[in-house]
């Protein structure tokens, strides 16, 4: 694989997602090889079709617990508490946590970084 500098282009490249729960699923010294190697495997498809590709850690409301995805499991337990999730996106906390997607799909998956646990969340390991 070879690596370009931003400001050259073709534009507009790919954006590929890595999520750490799928890097270190298990524990921060553990690696999905089969995670990698997927990663790489289409970044070198696309290199084959001369598309560019930005690889980017990513998280969508960072975990299950705040209706959505990207933290290892291990991590959230870790470093996250849920105390009213989802205050004060509703008056009241869901029934369960992590909640169901059917309950997450009641507001707006973006309305859930405000919340308060969440917002506790991102202060990494201060919820």
């Amino acid at each position: 694989m070879r690596t370009v500098p931003v400001a050259r282009g073709p534009w507009p490249p790919r954006r590929r997602r890595v999520w750490s729960a799928g890097v270190h699923p298990v524990s921060p010294r553990s690696v999905d090889d089969t995670y990698i190697a997927s990663v790489r495997r289409i970044i070198r498809m696309c290199e084959a079709s001369d598309i560019y590709v930005v690889v980017e850690p990513h998280q969508d409301e960072m975990h299950a617990r705040f209706c959505g995805e990207g933290a290892p499991d291990w991590w959230a337990q870790k470093h996250t508490r849920v105390k009213n999730f989802p205050v004060p996106v509703q008056p009241t906390p869901f029934a369960a946590s992590p909640p169901t997607h059917k309950t997450c799909n009641g507001h707006s998956s973006f309305s859930y970084i405000w919340t308060d646990d969440a917002a506790r969340a991102y202060q990494v390991g201060k919820g």
